[in-house]
């Protein structure tokens, strides 16, 4: 018997199998969110090697608080930085690519 993860399609509201996705990769444990809070302006997610290779940094508008007490950063356009490489503090620097 062949297995298929199901994932939430949130445009239409439903469960669609993982193969429906050319770009879809593996699954990731989330961890419940349990409450949000806003971040202080000025916290920032980055990336040394985003898409193509390109650093990037984006601001943290919020944290999403999990059932395990841990707290995820979010940005503006509501996606995690869970995966970013770090979390800067404000006024901090990326450092800079050698």
């Amino acid at each position: 018997m062949s297995r298929t993860a199901l994932v939430v399609d949130a445009e239409e509201g439903c469960l669609k199998p993982v193969t429906d996705y050319p770009d879809f990769q593996h699954l990731v444990y989330a961890h419940k969110v349990v409450g949000a809070v806003s971040a202080a302006p000025g916290h920032r997610a980055h990336w040394d090697d985003f898409e193509g290779g390109v650093p990037r940094t984006e601001a943290v508008v919020g944290w999403l608080v999990t059932e395990r007490a841990g707290a995820l950063p979010f940005t503006a356009d509501g996606a995690t930085a869970e995966d970013a490489d770090l979390i800067l503090a404000p006024g901090e620097e990326a450092p800079r690519r050698p």
